[in-house]
């Protein structure tokens, strides 16, 4: 994934059509509320965003990690490498890409600026506790669209949390996998949380 995937991932989070809801009970419901929360933030704070960067952090954090369960998102990374983790091993390693994925997103965010540059897809059929997509299109500036799907689950204390990004087809866990789990096999956890949190380690997107 390259630039334009990670401003498309964020733009999931940055507008919406639909109405916020009261309730954000479905996993349609909390992209919907999310993005407007976000926008509005966004919008109240747009003087400060391009001379503060961490501003841009802050406002993507507050959103971004509240309806994320990165705990198994780091699970599904790390794959037969995190076998043998400890709980606090995964933890620390989950909070790493955490931070590692909202420093990239941040850096687009003051670029949104229109409501309608997302549309959120209906459902297709029942919500499945295990895996559930929702689906939305955002469009470029040049008037294309393009897919990006966030997908959820239950959690055991009956929260939906998203735990993947698919963009264009392209699955966020399987290509961070693909580039982390050979190099826990070969370093070790704890050697690539500390290079995901001193920047030594970048990711490709």
């Amino acid at each position: 994934m390259n630039t334009r995937t990670l401003a498309l991932m964020l733009a999931t989070l940055l507008a919406a059509l639909l109405p916020v809801p009261l309730l954000a009970e479905g996993p349609v419901d909390i992209v919907t509320a999310s993005a407007n929360r976000l926008m509005e933030k966004l919008e109240a704070n747009r003087d400060e965003l391009s001379g503060n960067p961490e501003v841009a952090r802050r406002l993507v954090r507050e959103e971004l990690l509240p309806i994320m369960d990165t705990t198994y998102s780091a699970r599904l990374i790390l794959g037969r490498a995190g076998r043998g983790a400890t709980p606090e091993q995964v933890t620390a390693f989950a909070n790493a890409m955490s931070t590692s994925l909202i420093d990239r997103y941040a850096t687009g965010v003051a670029e949104f600026r229109r409501r309608d540059q997302l549309e959120v897809m209906p459902m297709r059929g029942d919500a499945n506790e295990r895996m559930t997509r929702v689906r939305t299109r955002v469009q470029l500036p040049d008037g294309q669209h393009v897919p990006v799907d966030y997908v959820f689950h239950k959690t055991d204390d009956g929260q939906w949390k998203a735990f993947d990004v698919i963009v264009e087809g392209i699955s966020y866990v399987t290509t961070y996998r693909n580039q982390v789990m050979p190099q826990v096999e070969s370093l070790g956890i704890d050697a690539v949380t500390e290079r995901l949190k001193s920047g030594e380690l970048k990711l490709e997107q």
